[in-house]
């Protein structure tokens, strides 16, 4: 694996109380951002090799508007139910698990666990990740996460910075 692309899923809601947390459908605004972002990628023709989502309705749905601007064929979405954790390691285990074949490797998630995976791999500190953020890191041949080791090399985002890098 040469670049891992965590993205956080788009903005999603909490207006009907009486859905589970995993069935949160996306916002309006969701939508319009994980559009926005995945046409940033799409303009800078990256093409994924894989994608992986957690199995909530908002990052697969995150994944899907992603597979649709990127050209990325939707039945090969893979579903890992550790990425639906708050426990970064859990998402280490799944990184670490896939195949060296595939270059470019999108993992669809959640905050807390993206943002300190984020922070733990890093080689620089990052302060946060919003929805519908992409951070990208550079790995190498590496099949193995650092701690503090990995370049984060590019962002997306449908705000103005992605991964609001501390001073």
């Amino acid at each position: 694996m040469n670049k891992l692309y965590l993205v956080r899923h788009a903005k999603s809601s909490k207006s009907i109380p009486e859905l589970k947390d995993i069935d949160r459908p996306l916002t309006e605004r969701g939508y319009h951002d994980a559009r926005n972002t995945a046409k940033q990628l799409a303009q800078k023709k990256i093409k994924p090799d894989l994608m992986i989502s957690s199995p909530a309705v908002r990052a697969i749905t995150t994944s899907l508007i992603f597979a649709q601007e990127l050209k990325y064929p939707y039945a090969e979405i893979r579903l890992n139910e550790d990425l639906y954790s708050d426990d970064f390691k859990k998402i280490i285990k799944v990184i670490e698990s896939i195949k060296p074949e595939y270059k470019n490797v999108f993992i669809f998630g959640h905050n807390p666990a993206f943002e300190n995976l984020a922070k733990h791999i890093s080689s620089i500190k990052i302060a946060e990740i919003k929805t519908s953020d992409v951070l990208c890191f550079e790995l190498g041949d590496q099949i193995k996460l650092s701690k503090k080791k990995h370049k984060l090399i590019a962002s997306f985002s449908a705000e103005k910075s992605a991964a609001k890098m501390k001073k």
